[in-house]
Order: structure tokens, then sequence, then C-alpha cells
């Protein structure tokens, strides 16, 4: 078959060559995959390949744990800092209060009310 090619004067190109600019880590076609969930991606947070929704969760992650620990107005007890549907709440881990700061109630309200709209677009039962 080489021959054949060959003797029609068609040329077979030996190897490739890397064109300039073109090291550093290879991208599929589809993306690589998030470090967190293994979703196809293109887009990196912090030098690594993280899809949006992960580097959400990771902003907010990385904001709870800046914010100031608050005692319990109920019982006294430290404050633990929790993520719900995108929002960082203050739960006491005695009395199981969920204390929240200004505008995260309308933040929570309406991030479930998406996440309802989205799983009746996609044909799943919503919530509760």
């Amino acid at each position: 078959m080489l021959e054949a090619a060959h003797a029609r004067g068609e040329r077979r190109i030996s190897s490739w060559r890397k064109l300039p600019g073109t090291e550093g880590p290879k991208m599929s076609l589809l993306g690589e995959k998030c470090v967190r969930c293994g979703a196809r991606t293109r887009k990196r947070y912090r030098e690594k390949p993280t899809c949006e929704p992960c580097q959400h969760q990771l902003e907010l992650a990385l904001s709870a744990a800046s914010e100031a620990r608050r005692a319990c107005p109920t019982d006294g007890a430290q404050l633990a800092k929790e993520i719900a549907h995108g929002t960082i709440i203050d739960r006491c881990p005695t009395c199981q209060g969920v204390w929240l700061d200004k505008g995260e109630l309308e933040r929570l309200n309406g991030e479930i009310a998406h996440e309802a709209c989205a799983a009746m677009v996609y044909g799943m039962r919503p919530p509760g």
C-alpha cells in the first residue's frame, strides 16, 4: 500500500512537528476533568481544571473560613459555618438552630426556586 502511494507521487508525513507555544498541559477536545467532580471543563481555578459549580463551592468555602466565628444567641455555643444551596449559614451544634446574616434568607429562597425550576425542566420532581 505504501509502495502504491509512493508510486503515485504522494508524500507521507513521517512525523508531526510540535508547534511553538504548544508546550504545557494537553487538553482534550472535550476539556480536562474537574479535580473535584470529574466533569469535563475548560475552566481553570488556581492552576487546576475546575468546573464552574465546583469553583463556586470552593470560593464559598474560602469565604466561610474567613468569616468571624459567632456565639449562638440561644445557648452561647460557637456556631459552625455550613454551605446550603450556595449560601453560608451559621448552625449551632448543640441546639441545631440556624442563624442567617442579612440577605441570606432571600438568597436561599432564590437559589431553591432556581433549583426547583431546573429540576422541573429536566423532568425531575421538585424537592420537598
